[in-house]
């Protein structure tokens, strides 16, 4: 758990862990340089439990490498990872902890996950695909399909693909998971068993034009295993899939790259009849939002009307 001035929630996601069914384990949380009461809160917890191992940071260096040093002082065989804003279900660590053991063919598992809001009220929940063929579908054509504060992972495979890449300062994340995707398996393990929290100062909240070019760099990696676009079609795809578009060319461009992904990605993953329903229920979906931001922004009017209708 890496945390800046958290504390807010920090008090009940260090809780959620210390309450974990499995309570063999370290917990390294990372003080990054708050400047609020974070630090304190953490050190009246590491009186009354001594697995907790506070890593003060002198400034704050961010998530990313906050993260990274988290990562080299663990020594566990698996590593979990949590926000100080989330909450850990009391069977998560035992459940993640029992599914890797028994499916070895797998470097990482997150699971599905509850939306709360500031108060903990629950807002949504998130069932996110188990199958790794879907899950790289989703990641091009559809939603987020791996929620950070679930990761469950060998530290093993960590360690072969270099741990964080520091030059993600946002999307860490999603980088991470295009280059465990090259030579092994991710999957969600089907449990609700993380509450990820919404709030004012949540990074899903605020997401600055800094943080989507952080990740548009993490999804060009993973389109260009399927079709090979320049950063410029990138861009102009996802204007399009942000309903940011208002000219017919470039719908027509965003359409075509898009269908080229798809059909390509389809004959290279080789999806069966059941996956390839899915897949194409997911993109069409997309495909007529994206044609509907298009009308949105040319003729709002006349959208409005048959919105109305």
């Amino acid at each position: 758990m890496s945390a800046f001035n958290a504390e807010k929630y920090i008090s009940q996601a260090i809780e959620s862990i210390l309450k974990q069914t499995c309570d063999d384990f370290e917990f390294i949380i990372l003080n990054d340089g708050s400047t609020d009461k974070t630090r304190e809160i953490i050190q009246n917890y590491t009186k009354q439990d001594k697995r907790i191992r506070l890593i003060n940071n002198n400034k704050n260096f961010g998530l990313t490498r906050s993260l990274n040093i988290g990562l080299e002082e663990a020594r566990g065989k698996y590593i979990a990872r949590i926000d100080a804003d989330d909450l850990s279900e009391p069977e998560r660590l035992q459940k993640q902890y029992e599914f890797m053991e028994a499916n070895p063919e797998y470097a990482l598992a997150g699971s599905w996950v509850k939306i709360i809001d500031s108060e903990g009220r629950e807002m949504t929940v998130r069932k996110l695909p188990t199958d790794i063929k879907l899950i790289k579908f989703n990641f091009i054509f559809g939603k987020p399909c791996l929620w950070h504060s679930s990761i469950f992972f060998r530290k093993e495979e960590m360690d072969k693909v270099g741990n964080y890449d520091e030059e993600y300062k946002y999307s860490q994340d999603l980088n991470l998971y295009v280059r465990l995707l090259k030579t092994k398996k991710i999957t969600n393990v089907p449990e609700f068993l993380i509450q990820h929290r919404l709030h004012s100062n949540s990074i899903g909240k605020n997401n600055s034009e800094a943080q989507h070019s952080f990740y548009l760099k993490a999804i060009h990696e993973l389109i260009n295993n399927y079709y090979h676009i320049s950063r410029e079609e990138l861009e102009l795809r996802d204007r399009a899939r942000n309903q940011k578009i208002n000219k017919l060319k470039d719908l027509k461009i965003a359409l075509k790259i898009d269908k080229k992904i798809y059909i390509n990605f389809l004959v290279k993953e080789k999806l069966d009849e059941e996956q390839v329903r899915e897949a194409e229920k997911t993109y069409n979906r997309k495909k007529i939002f994206i044609i509907k931001g298009y009308f949105k922004n040319k003729l709002p009017k006349l959208y409005q009307w048959l919105k109305n209708k």
